[in-house]
């Protein structure tokens, strides 16, 4: 290409971006006071057509009572005063289990010590939650994903687990669904003592069975899924760091599942956010890195509605939260768009009817939430 031309394609690269940047905008609507939130699920709890945050707290000295936030409809949040009890909860899952159409809570407990019980609620359709019976017996559990795993129209659990202090344990569990809301251990013992943080469900090998994908400390792990729930690890090298958070989606938009992480919390290298793309046969190679901050959670969606997945990233204290928008071509550019700094993970959803799609991000200290607006 002649220098001319690289000019005039920089150039339009350039205006691109600053046109993005200009066009969308997020505004602070609402901090909420909030210790030792670990992850946020965003759905209609209560059945009144407004999407719902639920946070689940914990610290791992002291445990916390999650909280399930109502969205009024503008985007503003009230504490519903549910108590879904004290624990170390690390993280969230929400779907229909018990088939009746109103969306349950699995949320992962654990402890360093002596573990602790991951625990089912159950939606009454008005926001109202019981406890479970099921047992899940004691783990140190850093994370959940319900899906159907075994074929049969239920919805499963996927437990992604943590060792204890000790160095024993840690291995992942897959547990059963009757239909009802019942649940029975797989008996899979997942892996090895793996120091686990994060598990997304998705078809990745395009066998139509979903297949989990379990981020440790150190490596990271893809199970393959025969359809009938049972898992054979792949084998394949995904990256190794403090991985901490991930988002599966089609980056290139050639109908297949692929990878983004975030990692480096905590000071640890390598940083920032790692690209892995899919052949669409579930084997996976590195595209692209960006981003030089700690990593701790990530979601994906069409901010600018270009037909094209962005993410939204947010990083460690006291260091600026991302959006990167897509060039087209399956790599991100940041926008540079202000969306505060720090937090644990984020949500991307449409809060208050306005076809915009708005950012819930949990802390340490709060929850924050923006509603985006068109810049004029």
């Amino acid at each position: 290409m002649s220098q001319k031309g690289i000019v005039f394609l920089t150039a339009i690269i350039i205006s691109f971006q600053l046109n993005a940047q200009d066009s969308i905008k997020f505004v602070l609507v609402q901090t909420i006071p909030n210790a030792a939130g670990n992850d946020i699920v965003l759905a209609d709890f209560n059945i009144d057509g407004n999407v719902d945050a639920f946070v689940a707290n914990g610290k791992s000295n002291e445990p916390l009572s999650s909280k399930l936030w109502i969205n009024d409809r503008t985007g503003h949040f009230t504490d519903s005063q549910h108590d879904f009890g004290e624990a170390k909860s690390w993280s969230a899952a929400y779907g229909d289990v018990t088939g009746s159409g109103f969306i349950d809570l699995f949320i992962a407990n654990g402890d360093w010590k002596n573990g602790d019980s991951s625990r089912l609620w159950i939606n009454n359709g008005h926001g109202q939650f019981t406890c479970s019976a099921n047992k899940f017996g004691k783990a140190n559990s850093s994370c959940a994903v319900l899906g159907d795993l075994n074929g049969d129209g239920a919805l499963d659990i996927f437990i992604a687990n943590h060792p204890y202090s000790n160095g024993k344990g840690g291995e992942d569990e897959v547990w059963f669904n009757d239909g009802k809301g019942n649940f029975t251990n797989s008996g899979q013992k997942l892996g090895r003592s793996d120091a686990a943080r994060r598990v997304k469900l998705a078809d990745v090998n395009g066998d139509g069975s979903l297949d989990a994908l379990v981020l440790n400390g150190d490596t990271n792990r893809i199970w393959f899924n025969n359809g009938k729930g049972q898992f054979l690890e792949s084998r394949q090298n995904i990256g190794v760091g403090e991985n901490i958070d991930l988002a599966v989606c089609d980056i290139d938009n050639d109908g297949d599942q692929d990878i983004i992480i975030v990692k480096g919390a905590w000071g640890k290298k390598p940083k920032g956010i790692e690209m892995w793309i899919n052949d669409g046969k579930g084997n996976i190679s590195k595209s692209q890195s960006i981003g030089d901050y700690d990593g701790y959670g990530i979601a994906v969606d069409d901010f600018n509605k270009d037909q094209y997945l962005g993410l939204v990233v947010a990083n460690g204290p006291n260091q600026p939260n991302q959006i990167f928008l897509n060039d087209k071509h399956g790599h991100f550019y940041d926008s540079k768009i202000d969306i505060g700094s720090g937090g644990n993970k984020v949500a991307v959803c449409d809060l208050n009817h306005d076809n915009l799609l708005d950012l819930v991000i949990v802390g340490n200290e709060n929850t924050k939430v923006y509603l985006q607006i068109i810049s004029k």
